[in-house]
């Protein structure tokens, strides 16, 4: 599969030459040599049961823009719900962001 550029400009590297890090358990990283194919873990399997969720008071906030027909307690279930329908695969851009990420 060749490469292709993501269509948002605005998160394009600063160059083709950029480096790019992923950081994979050594067992992941020799099926992707066999197989050729990435792991994509769904985010409900993450040990943070939290990850992937917004925090409480951006929740609240969000709800009470939209209107009052969205109740936290339900755009929350609604949230947990839909993390299996989520699969990750996380990496990092050299010059994007920091090593603490």
């Amino acid at each position: 599969m060749p490469i292709e550029r993501y269509p948002q400009d605005d998160l394009q590297p600063g160059s083709d030459d950029a480096l790019i890090w992923r950081f994979i358990p050594f067992k992941r990283f020799a099926e992707l040599m066999r197989t050729g194919e990435l792991y994509f873990c769904r985010s409900d399997k993450f040990e943070d049961e939290n990850e992937g969720l917004p925090t409480e008071a951006y929740a609240r906030y969000v709800c009470a823009n939209i209107g009052p027909s969205h109740d936290l307690d339900n755009t929350i279930g609604d949230l947990v719900q839909q993390k299996e329908a989520y699969f990750i695969s996380c990496w990092y851009l050299f010059d994007h962001e920091t090593a603490r990420m």
